[in-house]
């Protein structure tokens, strides 16, 4: 077979492919003509097509003008057949192409629309007002505030100089509120009262080192407490982020702010780390993130272990505190500090303190008003007579006087709290100087109204927390597979028999 026969071959199979594509696309159903599938197609002819066009240019230069004018291909001029095929064939599928995309933009216009009206639907909800941010002068503190007061009132277009100084001037306090106290609220008066501020707090260095001073100085977690493991988390990362803030990278400080943290953690939180770590990090250092996991899972714990109510003594301590520290005005001369501390009612005679007392309507117990002596929280009476009156009321004489009675000697075990508000008279500081203080590791009871003497736990003296006087009032205890703190009028010492 010759050249110009095998090109004449070729020129009609590829003829015929075309013709074949476009019966197939008028057959093909409309769920089929994607957008895909329109661009296959349209791809597929144009190769066709180019594969035709380079035949024919290869069989037009095999022939010469005689043999075209006697071969049937270019007689009955199948090029411009195909040609005319082709180019149907390809509107089509272009002009599906085309209505396919104008569908598909039209249903995402829709579905945009839609969007976009459930966007914009605004329910008839009030939202709570936003408070403007104070600023009382920490360093600490001035970042945050200067980027919450920008963003609400620096930036508001909408507000004059003058009602932008007023939202200052209502959001300094203390030392800030006196940097600015000169500038009165006028139109010219904001922009240097805001400069100054700035030039007074946003100094980069003295920021920092409040924060450091604040991480360095963490408050140390005393007992397994989970409220005291969350503080110690959070003021770490607020720390943290405060000087990412600043653009200190602290991504690498893992190990140093794993140790400053360890070592405010109470003892069996300390020691359950040291194992943890020991088991799941034996040849690395473990990460701060590993850290703050390990926490978050101890304070869990602790809350799931925790007992749900308070200890009993604990609430007796806090209720006699806020009763004895409610009211601080004087009864007697007005002054701010309590009656038991009034240089002009200690020049009374003990009968006239009474007698003042009664018609004040005061506690004989306290001398605080509000409840008679029968409802006072504070449980002591007086160590000489039995009396539940203060010592500031005690008469001598009547003392002296009344016959049949035995004066009741001190105990060892009991004294107020060092946090007490009342002064002690001289017999008391006496007794206080001649008793012997618990010391570390002492065995003692721990007193308890409800029970007899012979069923009051033991518990052991972990540390002293000694008064202004020197004189040591509270300890913390151990017992019972927990700490507590407890008054040294809920201890007794363990009687020993020397002989």
């Amino acid at each position: 077979m010759s050249d110009i026969e095998t090109s004449i071959e070729e020129l009609k199979d590829i003829y015929e492919l075309i013709k074949k594509a476009q019966i197939n696309f008028k057959k093909c159903p409309t769920t089929r003509k994607t957008k895909g599938y329109l661009q296959a197609k349209i791809q597929c002819i144009d190769e066709y097509w180019t594969s035709f066009r380079t035949a024919h240019q290869t069989l037009f230069k095999l022939t010469t003008k005689s043999d075209r004018d006697t071969l049937n291909y270019f007689v009955n001029d199948v090029h411009g057949e195909c040609e005319e095929v082709y180019t149907c064939l390809k509107a089509d599928l272009t002009d599906s192409l085309l209505s396919r995309q104008q569908q598909g933009e039209s249903s995402a216009l829709n579905t945009s629309s839609s969007s976009d009206r459930a966007d914009n639907y605004t329910p008839d909800v009030k939202l709570p007002q936003i408070n403007l941010p104070t600023f009382s002068g920490a360093y600490e503190e001035w970042q945050s505030f200067e980027d919450t007061f920008v963003a609400l009132i620096h930036a508001n277009k909408g507000l004059s100089d003058v009602q932008k100084l007023h939202y200052l001037k209502s959001c300094v306090i203390g030392e800030a509120k006196n940097t600015i106290k000169h500038f009165q609220i006028t139109e010219k008066n904001y922009k240097p009262a805001w400069d100054t501020l700035k030039n007074r707090y946003s100094h980069k260095r003295l920021i920092v080192n409040a924060i450091l001073k604040r991480l360095f100085s963490l408050k140390k977690v005393n007992v397994q407490s989970p409220t005291q493991l969350k503080a110690l988390i959070d003021n770490t990362k607020e720390c943290l982020t405060s000087l990412n803030a600043l653009n200190i990278y602290t991504g690498t400080w893992d190990p140093l702010i794993i140790f400053l943290v360890i070592q405010k953690l109470d003892q069996e939180s300390h020691r359950a780390w040291e194992a943890y770590v020991s088991a799941e990090y034996f040849e690395e250092l473990p990460t701060f993130n590993n850290f703050t996991t390990f926490l978050e899972n101890r304070i869990c714990t602790l809350e799931l272990t925790s007992p749900v109510t308070a200890p009993k003594d604990k609430i007796k301590e806090r209720s006699f505190t806020a009763t004895t520290s409610m009211n601080r005005v004087c009864s007697m001369c007005k002054e701010d500090h309590l009656l038991c501390h009034c240089k002009e009612f200690g020049k009374l005679d003990p009968d006239k303190r009474s007698e003042f007392v009664k018609e004040q309507r005061l506690c004989y117990n306290c001398l605080a008003a509000g409840h008679p002596v029968l409802h006072c929280k504070q449980k002591t009476s007086r160590r000489i007579c039995g009396r539940r009156h203060h010592s500031l009321l005690h008469s001598h004489k009547k003392n002296q006087e009344s016959t049949g009675k035995e004066e009741k000697k001190p105990s060892p075990g009991l004294s107020s709290m060092h946090t007490n508000v009342e002064e002690h008279s001289e017999d008391e500081q006496d007794w206080l100087k001649r008793q012997k203080e618990f010391e570390l590791g002492d065995i003692v009871l721990l007193k308890d109204e409800q029970t007899p003497p012979s069923k009051w736990a033991l518990g052991r003296v972990l540390e002293k927390h000694p008064g202004p006087d020197g004189v040591c009032r509270v300890y913390t205890v151990w017992s019972n597979k927990h700490v507590t703190q407890r008054s040294v009028s809920k201890l007794c010492a363990l009687p020993i028999d020397k002989s």
